[in-house]
């Protein structure tokens, strides 16, 4: 038998067993249960046939919907229970942090008849209401979380575009902070008004849906945002002012984001890797036929006339037949031999460096 940990929570017996069948033969697979809300506890418990089966399991590396699985020997429930009691002693820190940050969810949040919400209008109130009934029913799914640095705003002017709330969302954080924005520099990381599909303004842009979201680099600055532009009457009017909290996020749409960058990032990397390899070698080596020794003067004169004719640069041809006008003595290029020919030669390099300098030719 095997312990599988990291279950899916939405996962049950049958998607347990088709997933670890293909090991072998299974006799049983079980996920654990919560005895008050019937909900998965996303562990379970496998049991082969075969104990190659179950070893076989162990040392696979396995996920399920996008959440690697965690495969251990399954233990007796004395064995359970002493295993339980050490891992909570061992880690009492670790299990006391939220990591769902459950605490920032009522940040912002105003009740009724209390002193903040005396001078607020009846429809902002009710907004209010029905957003915090939406995230508590929202975050009894454990795949949810409130963000730190992401903030949700509504009741944002029709208008307002995405520069202007940038500029305020950063204003605001520096004094709900009591610093300069030259000194604290908030970095705003995204922004995004939600607009209509259908509906469009008088400009005939898609009409904004008046709220959106604004994601910070630091925690500290969005928290300082929040509190200093949540129900403020001067940031936008009296009867609609600003309603800011901290978003949620769904933990199962960033794991597939993070696999799509890891996947592009891994991507392009091996293309620019076949991209430089398919690279020839002649561009990173230059070999120019200027910078070629002449053969030896030694040679015979019949090897050079085999030769095909060369450029300026390259050692003249000799020509046994004697020319009109000219001595027998004298090559093809007016010089007496080929000694004369390599002093006098002038390497083609040479005249596009020194674009003002004329040759002459005989």
């Amino acid at each position: 038998t095997i312990f599988v940990r990291n279950l899916p929570f939405e996962a049950d017996d049958n998607a347990l067993f088709s997933a670890f069948k293909r090991f072998g033969p299974v006799a049983y697979a079980r996920v654990v249960m919560e005895r008050d809300t019937g909900r998965s506890k996303g562990v379970g418990f496998v049991r082969f046939y075969k104990k190659a089966s179950k070893e076989k399991a162990i040392s696979t590396v396995m996920d399920m919907k996008g959440r690697n699985l965690i495969i251990t020997n399954a233990v007796d429930k004395g064995t359970a229970t002493k295993l339980a009691k050490q891992r909570r002693e061992e880690g009492k820190k670790e299990r006391g942090v939220d990591r769902r940050n459950l605490y920032l969810a009522t940040e912002g949040l105003i009740k009724e008849g209390t002193s903040a919400a005396e001078e607020m209008s009846a429809k902002d109130l009710k907004k209010r209401q029905k957003a915090f009934k939406e995230k508590q029913t929202k975050l009894k799914n454990p795949n949810y979380k409130v963000s730190k640095v992401r903030l949700s705003i509504r009741n944002l002017p029709i208008d307002l575009n995405e520069k202007q709330l940038r500029a305020l969302c950063r204003k605001y954080a520096c004094m709900g902070r009591g610093q300069s924005a030259e000194k604290l520099r908030p970095k705003v990381r995204q922004i995004k008004i939600v607009r209509s599909a259908d509906r469009t303004d008088k400009r005939g842009n898609p009409r904004s849906k008046r709220f959106g979201f604004v994601e910070f680099e630091r925690h500290e600055d969005a928290l300082a945002c929040l509190r200093q532009m949540n129900n403020n009457p001067d940031v936008f009017t009296k009867n609609e002012r600003p309603i800011l909290e901290f978003a949620l996020d769904d933990m199962r749409k960033l794991m597939i984001l993070k696999k799509h960058m890891i996947a592009s990032m891994r991507g392009s990397q091996s293309t620019s890797e076949l991209k430089h390899s398919s690279e020839p070698k002649s561009d990173s080596e230059p070999k120019p036929k200027s910078t070629s020794e002449p053969k030896s003067t030694s040679e015979p004169k019949s090897k050079s006339t085999s030769e095909p004719k060369s450029k300026l640069t390259s050692e003249p041809r000799a020509i046994s037949g004697p020319k009109k006008g000219k001595s027998k003595s004298r090559s093809k290029g007016g010089f007496k031999d080929a000694t004369d020919a390599k002093k006098r030669t002038i390497p083609k390099f040479s005249q596009q460096s020194e674009p003002g300098r004329k040759t002459k030719r005989k």
